[in-house]
């Protein structure tokens, strides 16, 4: 698999679960796990994607205590 940067992933709207770890910077458990939580994620076959529109809404519409 190829390596790809943040830069390729801007533009994107749906990402792989490898690239939203990426730029999310979080595991692939926890990100498969916010992503159902908000309903970005989208199986097509066996693939598996998160739209990262949504997933932009729901981590600004989070509170600062969610964080703590």
């Amino acid at each position: 698999m190829n390596k790809r940067s943040i830069e390729d992933s801007t533009n994107k709207t749906l990402l792989s679960l490898d690239e939203a770890c990426t730029v999310y910077s979080c595991g692939y458990g926890t990100m498969k796990k916010w992503a159902k939580e908000c309903g970005a994620i989208r199986k097509y076959g066996k693939r598996v994607f998160v739209i990262r529109p949504v997933m932009d809404e729901a981590i600004t519409k989070q509170t600062p205590e969610a964080f703590n």
